[in-house]
């Protein structure tokens, strides 16, 4: 090189450097960005609403904040207003209305619901979302400590298809991929009454999505004045049983449907 001509590769050093840090800053930004959504629904749960926002706000990992208003005649939609959050009110419409609503406004590529009356810990979205890693995983569960009226703690149980088909163990709050959801159509409004996630989970596994479980209890799931064993609720459970056998034969299959029989014949020999 010839004496006073520039050095190509120190002239590029600084560009390069520039270039390192523009990426370094992109891939912060990148990560900092929310992946998932925390969406609250409430029906006249004013008095527990802040403390179930506040969990969701107080996540260790980044998440948005939604909370979905199924019509209160209460002080819910100012006290979630209050607290900065994003806040959409609807005509009272049930829950699973209000559960669509919310996921409809769903950007990131997972969700969860979380009864304003419920409350998350603060690792929640820390201890599902990595098992969301795996593309075949729809939903992820956690355990459940009860508060309220009750009080205990149920450990996570490890992911079980033929299980899942005569029981539901994964709560209404699993961390949820928006693209399973979407692909089974979303919540079935068969089951506006009772047992809407059962039959979520259910559509998702007979199509060969799968769950996963964490066994700590993340979620704090309040319980409210009602009898121990109430023969209503036993009924519900037999008849969603029944209504998702129905929608996913296949999944069922002869010995299936054999079991759901035995089910219903002892509750009817019984009285439930």
């Amino acid at each position: 090189m010839a004496a006073g001509q520039p050095n190509e590769s120190a002239a590029q050093a600084p560009v390069a450097a520039a270039n390192a840090e523009i990426a370094a800053a992109n891939a912060q930004v990148e990560a900092a960005r929310p992946d998932v959504t925390i969406v609250v629904t409430s029906y006249n749960q004013g008095p527990f609403i802040a403390e179930a926002v506040a969990s969701a706000l107080a996540q260790t990992v980044p998440c948005r904040v939604v909370v979905v208003d199924d019509g209160s005649d209460d002080d819910s939609v100012q006290t979630a207003s209050a607290l900065g959050v994003e806040v959409v009110s609807l005509p009272h419409g049930g829950a699973i209305a209000a559960f669509r609503a919310g996921v409809a406004r769903v950007a990131t590529p997972f969700y969860c619901l979380l009864n304003a009356d419920d409350v998350f810990e603060p690792t929640y979205v820390a201890r599902t979302r990595p098992l969301l890693a795996d593309p075949r995983v729809g939903f992820v569960y956690t355990g459940v400590r009860y508060i309220g009226t009750q009080s205990g703690v149920v450990a996570g149980r490890p992911f079980d298809a033929g299980a899942l088909r005569f029981g539901n163990f994964a709560h209404a709050s699993s961390l949820v991929r928006k693209a399973a959801y979407e692909a089974v159509g979303g919540f079935d409004a068969v089951f506006a009454d009772h047992h809407e996630d059962w039959a979520l989970w259910a559509a998702m596994v007979s199509t060969g999505w799968l769950g996963a479980g964490v066994d700590e209890p993340l979620l704090q799931y309040r319980k409210h004045a009602a009898p121990s064993r109430n023969p209503q609720r036993i009924r519900d459970r037999e008849s969603a049983r029944w209504r998702i056998a129905r929608r996913h034969p296949r999944w069922y299959g002869v010995t299936g449907f054999a079991r759901l029989g035995a089910s219903s014949l002892k509750l009817l020999l019984t009285g439930g």
